[in-house]
């Protein structure tokens, strides 16, 4: 087919320039109807932004793989490929495994920015994945590189340090494949990035000198208010490091030159670990500590000890949202005590808006590991509350131990500010005491929390495919049918919404042994059934399993 004429006839550079930024009439004559071609350029390119709502990978070649909607308009034209290029290198994730490539991903998408600097401007969320870690080899296969990349490479470099040596340093450790390097020189070329994720961190920071040395030089630059420089990382507001193995952590100290950016204001570690407990002497940045100015914090996985604990948390004297989240014996070796937490939060009263305090290790066993943290009743501004129910009303523990408590009053445990209120593993408080509570915050909200809007118990709904959807949870536990009713309509009354999760049903799973043929092992039998359940009785029937469990009766799993 011909191509289709332009609509504008006019000559030269003004013309080439206007077909360039319209893509009005761009389609064959004759051709009726409204057209995606006829909207202006800002209007589609708002509908490329609206749907790119994907994270995006870049593959082999350097190129964005992202929303598959938006980069197969990209690829419909040579104009709508300009419009929508921009968009698709917002968001760059490079967490693929790329150690045994030819040549990595890493690699390619550097090549590509150093060659398109308007699109390294684009780039505003950038995910990795570090190598280095101890067991690991960070070596990279880099006999791909073309004499052409090698050049933008090493003018990138000397752009980027600040000294002869270190320039000659950095080129040498590209050379061999350091990712350390590399993603060091990629960050120095983003200057708008806004948000950096970096998995399987290490436990120590020795193994990445490059990307430490130029977050040093980002924060002295901030510091010096010298943020036109394009190495300040000006525009870098949240941070998440996550440590590489499935055991242990990785020191609060490694993440210390991230948060020294006074940009930065949110900051998420996982599988963060720190005991000062038998140090000899508290490391240097206890003895002396910092300020951060992040507003967000959020440790999961985490084990401190509450001695790590107070310096740590007294480090941000603004937090506005924090959540922490004991991570277990898998992590780290200290306890999770919830009172002996309160004193790392004092500072905060000012400030603290929303807080989640919580354990994914159901191990623990202390003398106050179910006893409440304390009252959160003076935190001025604090309006969401997301903690085990232990942590707000104790286990009706009679007396104290170490001067703390072993219940508390709801009611006089949250502050008149409070607007959500979450409590997780309701059934680890005793029912009555769980029902009374709560039930009295409810009908107290006017005089005591005016401003509460939404409580979150864990009530689950079921959502069946083929039923209208029931209204009211059916698992909701420790209250029984009645005295879930009655609470709904304790908080319709008072205009509390009562959060109820939907699920799908229950799958159900059968598993026995089957009898082999004559002279072979026996061995199990599993099979799983979802909604609704098609086969399963029948299958019960047959192999003499019980409908209830799905297993013959006595029989070890």
């Amino acid at each position: 087919m011909a191509r289709p004429r332009l609509a504008n006839p006019w000559k030269g550079k003004k013309a080439a320039k206007d077909q360039a930024t319209t893509i009005h009439h761009h389609r064959p004559r004759g051709d009726a109807g409204p057209h995606l071609e006829d909207l202006a350029n800002e209007i589609l390119i708002q509908i490329i932004q609206f749907i790119d709502t994907e994270v995006h990978h870049h593959d082999s070649l350097g190129h964005a793989r992202g929303s598959a909607a938006v980069l197969n308009l990209a690829l419909c034209s040579s104009h709508f490929h300009r419009l929508a290029e921009p968009v698709l290198y917002t968001h760059v994730d490079i967490r693929d495994d790329a150690l045994y490539n030819t040549l990595p991903d890493l690699v390619f998408f550097l090549c590509r920015i150093l060659d398109r600097p308007d699109l390294a401007r684009r780039v505003r969320f950038l995910y990795g994945a570090a190598s280095g870690s101890p067991v690991a080899d960070e070596s990279m296969d880099m006999s791909g590189l073309r004499e052409t990349d090698r050049t933008l490479i090493r003018t990138a470099v000397r752009a980027a340090s600040d000294s002869e040596r270190t320039a000659q340093q950095w080129m040498e450790a590209i050379e061999w494949g350091t990712w350390d390097a590399i993603m060091a020189l990629l960050l120095s070329v983003v200057p708008n990035i806004e948000e950096l994720q970096l998995e399987r961190w290490s436990n120590t920071n020795e193994v990445y000198p490059f990307i430490i040395r130029f977050f040093e030089r980002a924060a002295n630059l901030q510091e010096t208010a010298l943020l036109a420089s394009p190495f300040s990382l000006r525009s870098l507001r949240r941070i998440s490091l996550s440590y590489w193995d499935t055991e242990g952590g990785f020191s609060f100290e490694n993440t210390l030159r991230f948060l020294r950016l006074k940009s930065v204001t949110a900051f998420h570690g996982n599988m963060v670990s720190e005991d000062l407990r038998g140090a000899s002497t508290p490391p240097p940045y206890i003895a002396h500590p910092s300020t951060f100015t992040a507003r967000e914090l959020k440790l999961t996985s985490s084990v401190l000890h509450h001695e790590s604990m107070i310096p740590i948390f007294r480090s941000f004297p603004a937090l506005e949202r924090l959540h922490y989240e004991f991570g277990g014996a898998c992590v780290g070796y200290a306890d999770f005590e919830p009172p002996r937490m309160m004193a790392a939060l004092e500072h905060l009263k000012h400030c603290l808006k929303e807080i989640t305090i919580l354990c994914s290790d159901g191990c623990v066993s202390t003398e106050l590991d179910a006893y409440p943290i304390g009252s959160f009743a003076s935190f001025e501004k604090l309006t969401s509350i997301d903690i085990l129910a232990t942590g707000m009303l104790g286990d009706e523990h009679e007396g104290t131990c170490d001067g703390f408590p072993g219940s508390q009053e709801l009611v006089d445990a949250v502050p008149p500010s409070l607007e959500s209120l979450s409590l997780r593993d309701c059934n680890g408080v005793s029912a009555p005491c769980l029902v009374s509570q709560v039930s009295q915050l409810v009908l107290q909200k006017a005089t005591r929390t005016p401003a509460l809007k939404f409580l979150n118990l864990g009530w689950e709904g079921i959502v069946y495919p083929d039923k209208p959807r029931t209204p009211g949870p059916v698992i909701h536990p420790p209250f029984t049918r009645e005295e879930a009713e009655q609470l709904m309509v304790e908080c319709e009354k008072a205009e509390i919404e009562l959060k109820v999760k939907y699920v799908p049903p229950e799958l159900k799973w059968v598993s026995y042994t089957k009898e082999p043929e004559k002279g072979k092992m026996p061995y199990r039998v599993t099979h799983t059934y979802y909604y609704p359940y098609e086969g399963y009785e029948k299958c019960c029937e047959e192999n003499g399993l019980d409908p209830e469990t799905g297993r013959r009766p006595r029989e070890w799993v």
